[in-house]
């Protein structure tokens, strides 16, 4: 086996935040070599599942796989960080904080919101629908 470190994967940001933990969990500080989920996802495809296991911390790779991205599924990005946030109480914090935040943004700003939100609804293709109606099946488990 090598004796490069093992490399993570960065979590699935927020959009309103910098990518600030490792799929594991952990600080990407702490880690050697921290990559990005389609970094992760090119190694696999080009090395195979079981090679690339041996380079990657199982942890990060179960996870990226479990959990939606903000562009797949913008109500599981958050719910993922809701159940997160509910044992870890600093991050909790925060995130309570910055759906007040939202929620007072949208309040002062309600035409806006309600605009983009319509624009969005009428611009999302069909497409992104059925990926979307895929994924809740999967995680359904239907």
């Amino acid at each position: 086996m090598s004796d490069e470190p093992l490399k993570h994967i960065y979590r699935s940001p927020l959009p309103w935040r910098d990518p600030d933990l490792t799929e594991c969990g952990r600080v990407p500080a702490e880690f050697a070599v921290v990559v990005s989920r389609d970094e992760a996802a090119a190694d696999f495809k080009r090395l195979g599942q079981q090679r690339a296991s041996l380079f990657y911390c199982m942890t990060c790779t179960r996870t990226a796989t479990r959990h939606p991205t903000w562009d797949e599924s913008p109500s599981g990005r958050v719910a993922r960080e809701a159940e997160w946030s509910v044992s870890a109480k600093d991050r909790g914090r925060l995130f309570d904080a910055e759906l007040r935040a939202l929620a007072l943004l949208a309040k002062e700003h309600r035409e806006q919101f309600d605009a983009t939100a319509a624009a969005i609804l009428e611009a999302t293709p069909l497409a992104d629908r059925r990926s979307r109606r895929r994924y809740m099946q999967r995680s359904l488990g239907e």
